[in-house]
Order: structure tokens, then sequence, then C-alpha cells
């Protein structure tokens, strides 16, 4: 047995004792805690923003995991499940079919993002912000502009709440 499959089992039955069955959480709740996650994914891919270029796969991956989040955000608002994927472009067609607004500039930065997010559809590879490629790929996809990715959080955040009949 390996190191890390003993200590897996001797702490999982402690940890069973700390959780509780869990309760039906209200539309409210769930509007929030996923706007909460996107608002604090943003802060994070603004430090690394505001720190230098050199971090853009760090950005490009809290950013897309910050869109990501208010996009369910969005879907959670109209009491829809909100689907377990992470390609941010049929989450956006999701969102907007749902009555929310998207910019044609934030749909267009989203779509970048998702470039490196989820699939590059030129070459199809996946989670380029995640992990290294297996192949070269002769060009890079276009980075979007933080401050469009920002804006676009912001937006969907707001929506979401005024949804739910919460001021934002």
């Amino acid at each position: 047995m390996t190191k890390i499959q003993a200590v897996t089992d001797r702490l999982s039955g402690s940890l069973k004792d700390f959780s509780l069955p869990g309760e039906e959480r209200s539309i409210s709740w769930r509007v929030r805690d996923w706007n909460s996650f996107a608002e604090e994914y943003m802060v994070a891919a603004t430090c690394l923003h505001e720190q230098d270029d050199l971090r853009v796969r760090a950005r490009l991956q809290v950013s897309g995991h910050s869109v990501e989040c208010a996009l369910k955000a969005c879907l959670a608002s109209t009491n829809a499940p909100v689907p377990g994927t992470h390609d941010l472009t049929s989450l956006c067609s999701q969102v907007e079919n749902a009555g929310f607004h998207v910019t044609e500039l934030q749909a267009i930065a989203l779509f970048q993002l998702s470039l490196h997010y989820f699939r590059d559809i030129g070459t199809g590879t996946k989670f380029k912000a995640r992990y290294p490629t297996e192949k070269a790929e002769a060009k890079r996809a276009p980075v979007p502009e933080h401050q469009a990715l920002s804006e676009l959080v912001e937006s969907l955040r707001t929506q979401s709440l005024r949804k739910i009949g919460d001021a934002a």
C-alpha cells in the first residue's frame, strides 16, 4: 500500500464524522454562492494581471473559472440545473437563451478565453491554460483583454442577482 493510500484510508473515516447530510439550498443561496466564487477568482485574475505578463496561463485559468462560475450563477438564478461542463461557449449560449445579456465585445473575449480554458477549436487542444500541449502548435490563440473579462463577470453577476431580486 502506498503512503497516500494509507493516509487516505486512515483519515477518510474521521472526515466522515464532520460531514452532515446536505440540505437543499435555496435559489438565492446558490446564486450568491456561484457569484462569490466568480468574484473571488476574478480578484485573483486581476492580481495576476497587475503583477506582470509572465503568468498569462495562470491568469487565463482563473479568469476562465471566474467566467464559468458567473455563467452558472445566471443559470442557477433561473432554477435550471447547473451543468457540470467547463465549455464556456455552450454555457454562454444557455445563459443568453435564458434572457441574459452579453455584449459583442464580451462574447469575443469569452470566445478567446475559451480557446485557452476549454478547447482550441482550431487545433482541438483542450485545457491549454491548465496543462502543457502534447504537440507543438504553430500559432498561439489570441489572449482576451483582462478588462473585458472582468466587465463580463461583473455584468453576469449583477444580472443574476437582479433575477433573484437582490439589489446589486
